[in-house]
């Protein structure tokens, strides 16, 4: 579980690239969620009796999966800049990132 941690924490740090999401951590961590949300997609629609094909949920989870880094990414290096230009350092800025990223994500994707 600490390698998905890891993981979680470096796509969280304003200073970490956005070249450096193309490593193999975050496509294991794609192909693990895409597997897994797909799984609970299939009992729903099963439930359900709902019509869509399994290639149209996998291609749409590994869409929403891929963009959701850079996404996550993308917020973090927004919240930094704006950190940046209301005088915070550089190391004050990256903690208070971090802070505000993971105070955000275990609130609003963990609420449940």
């Amino acid at each position: 579980m600490n390698y998905f941690t890891d993981l979680y924490f470096k796509t969280i740090d304003p200073t970490f690239s956005y070249f450096d999401l193309f490593n193999i951590a975050v496509l294991y961590s794609i192909l693990l969620h895409t597997i897994v949300y797909f799984i609970g997609f299939t009992v729903v629609k099963n439930i359900f009796k709902i019509n869509i094909s399994n290639i149209s949920i996998i291609l749409f989870l590994l869409f929403i999966m891929f963009f959701g880094y850079f996404g996550r990414l993308m917020r973090s290096k927004s919240i930094y800049a704006t950190l940046i230009n209301k005088g915070y350092d550089e190391k004050d800025a990256t903690q208070e990132t971090i802070k505000v990223m993971h105070s955000g994500y275990f609130r609003f994707y963990f609420i449940g």
